[in-house]
């Protein structure tokens, strides 16, 4: 009897170390399952997770851009552009040191803020023209025909005008807009611009 046991404990181990060594071998049964142990439990196989999905680019959405966008892009940009071109033209032939230092910052504010359109038009997938329109380039035309105090004042009366619609450009854009980074651009700019505007009447009070 004894030695029946003996033999049936030898079977019984040698089985055991054989089941260790094929759950310890990925190879020949597949990847090991990994386990978990709990308040001494029996092991039991984790659940999986699903990988979680990777999020999408979001392409542009037209739906996103308006009317008012796209008009305001466009009015906006010839209006930076018609604002350096008049900048450079007052630093060339202002007499008076107030209109000359006013046409400077024109060339420097309105250069930064074409950029800042550019940037906000290409992100609403919009395009921005890049040459002034034709009254724009009358105006010049005009204006350089002319020097001394009677350029200061037309110049002066030009710029007044010219922010006076840009204020009212910008302030519809904020209120009628849609594409979030137009309508950002035009709420950043437009106390900007209404400072340009008060600088210009004040100096043409001066003129007269």
């Amino acid at each position: 009897m004894s030695k029946y046991f003996g033999k049936l404990g030898a079977a019984g181990a040698l089985a055991g170390i054989m089941l260790v060594s094929a759950c310890s071998d990925p190879g020949r049964h597949g990847p090991a399952t990994p386990f978990a142990t709990w308040g001494g439990m029996a092991p039991q196989p984790m659940a999986s997770e699903a990988p979680m999905p990777e999020p999408s680019p979001t392409a542009p959405d037209d739906a996103q851009v308006n009317a008012m966008d796209r008009q305001f892009v466009t009015k906006a940009s010839q209006a930076n552009l018609e604002e350096v071109a008049l900048g450079g033209l007052g630093m060339q032939k202002a007499q008076s040191a107030s209109v000359k230092e006013f046409a400077g910052m024109m060339q420097t504010d309105h250069s930064k803020s074409e950029q800042e359109l550019l940037n906000a038009a290409q992100e609403a997938g919009l395009t921005a023209p890049m040459e002034l329109p034709p009254d724009a380039k009358a105006t010049m035309q005009r204006l350089s025909k002319l020097s001394g105090m009677e350029f200061d004042r037309e110049f002066m009366k030009v710029m007044v005008k010219g922010h006076e619609k840009a204020v009212k450009l910008f302030t519809m854009e904020t209120e009628k807009g849609m594409h979030p980074a137009v309508t950002g651009y035009a709420t950043k700019t437009l106390p900007v611009i209404q400072q340009h505007l008060e600088k210009a009447q004040a100096i043409l009070a001066e003129l007269k």
